[in-house]
C-alpha cells in the first residue's frame, strides 16, 4: 500500500491502541492478583467462600428439582432460575472478587497508578511519534517509523497483485443486448 501522512497517522494510532490494550490486561491481572491477595488475608484458601458456594449449589438443585416438578405438572411461579452463572468455584470466585467494591481495598490505588503512568506514557510517545509523521513527507515518515523500529512492511511501494482465476473464454456469456439499445 502506498504511504500518505494519513494511512501513517492511522498505522501509528493502531499500534498505540494495541499497546495500550495490552497494558490494560496487564492492570486488570495485577488488580485481580491484589483483590486476591487482600481476600485471602481474610479468608485464608477462600474457605468460607467455597462453603457459601457449596450452599448456593446444593440450594440451586433443590431449586432445580423442584422447576422440574411443576415443569411436569405444567405449573409455573415466579422467580426460580434454573441455573447459576457460576458453574464451578473459580468461575463463582472470580466473580465475587470482581464485585468487591474498590475503593474498599486496600493498596489497589498503588497498583493502579503504576499502569495507569505507564498507559500515559505510551500515549504521549505514539502522539509524538504522529506529530512528526505529520510534518515530514510520507516517504520521510516511513523512514522515520523504520528508524524507531517500526515495521513498514505494510508501506512497500509495489501494489499486490491478486491472484488470477483462469476464466474460460467459450463458456464466457455476456448479457443479450436489450430492446431499448436496438
Amino acid at each position: 500500500m502506498k504511504p500518505t501522512k494519513a494511512r501513517l497517522r492511522n498505522y501509528v494510532d493502531t499500534l498505540k491502541n494495541s499497546v495500550e490494550k495490552e497494558i490494560r490486561e496487564k492492570k486488570t491481572k495485577a488488580i485481580r492478583a491484589h483483590i486476591e491477595s487482600e481476600w485471602l488475608k481474610i479468608d485464608p484458601e477462600f474457605e468460607k467462600l467455597h462453603r457459601y458456594f457449596s450452599s448456593l449449589r446444593i440450594r440451586q438443585n433443590v431449586k432445580n428439582e423442584l422447576v422440574d416438578l411443576l415443569e411436569e405438572n405444567s405449573l409455573e411461579i415466579w422467580s426460580f432460575y434454573r441455573d447459576t452463572d457460576a458453574r464451578d468455584f473459580e468461575t463463582y470466585k472470580k466473580g465475587f472478587l470482581e464485585k468487591l467494591k474498590y475503593n474498599s481495598i486496600k493498596g489497589l490505588a498503588k497498583v493502579e497508578a503504576v499502569y495507569d503512568q505507564e498507559i500515559r506514557e505510551v500515549r504521549e510517545t505514539y502522539n509524538a511519534i504522529i506529530a512528526n509523521v505529520e510534518r515530514v513527507p510520507a516517504k520521510q515518515g516511513v523512514a522515520y517509523l523504520e528508524e524507531l523500529g517500526i515495521n513498514v512492511d505494510v508501506f512497500k511501494e509495489e501494489e499486490a497483485q491478486l491472484p488470477m482465476i483462469a476464466v474460460d473464454k467459450s463458456k464466457l456469456r455476456l448479457p443479450s443486448e436489450t430492446a431499448d439499445s436496438k
